[in-house]
């Protein structure tokens, strides 16, 4: 399973509804006042899960982002070392 499926499972859990044509679609509905609270008491639990899984894909960018910039600047160094050693011999001859 990829990152991003994992990703749509977590959001699915929450939501409660699949994922559909690219996206989810929720819809709220009540009759009574009674109803009506509890929808909104479950509507700002979701947005707090929300939020955390927003954390959690947020932290995953940063660590993602700084290990392509680790790797970047591994790969120049070992191409600059090359470079450094190919001119040293040059001089040499």
């Amino acid at each position: 399973m990829s990152l991003f499926d994992g990703y749509i499972q977590q959001l699915q859990q929450i939501l409660g509804v699949p994922f559909q044509n690219g996206g989810f679609h929720l819809s709220v509905r009540w009759d009574s006042v009674e109803e009506a609270r509890d929808r909104l008491v479950r509507l700002r639990l979701m947005q707090k899960e929300l939020r955390m899984l927003k954390k959690e894909v947020s932290a995953h960018k940063r660590e993602m982002r700084s290990e392509y910039v680790n790797q970047r600047q591994s790969v120049g160094l070992g191409v600059g070392s090359a470079v450094d050693g190919a001119s040293s011999a040059c001089a040499k001859q």
